[in-house]
């Protein structure tokens, strides 16, 4: 409830701590953000210069999830059947 200041190490706000605070913090609209720095073309950071008046912002947002019994054997077996087909490649 009370207010926080977060300097990002990384400006572009793609990886790390800051993309993981942006995730969580974006959604209320007490909370702002605070650019020190210009940052690359194409980085959510650069879309919130070039448009400051931005209202939403669309995240495509990835997560691994750890595989499990069926899936976890069906990523091994295709793992093995790919280091065959390098090492018979490699050996011609």
């Amino acid at each position: 409830p009370e207010p926080k200041v977060v300097l990002a190490s990384v400006p572009d706000l793609e990886c790390g701590y800051s993309r993981d605070l942006l995730l969580q913090w974006c959604n209320k609209p007490n909370n702002s953000i605070i650019l020190t720095s210009r940052s690359a073309p194409g980085t959510i950071s650069r879309d919130f210069i070039q448009n400051s008046q931005m209202k939403k912002l669309w995240l495509k947002v990835k997560k691994r999830v750890p595989l499990e019994r069926d899936e976890l054997e069906a990523y091994r077996r295709k793992e093995k059947e790919q280091e065959e087909l390098e090492k018979a490649a490699r050996s011609k």
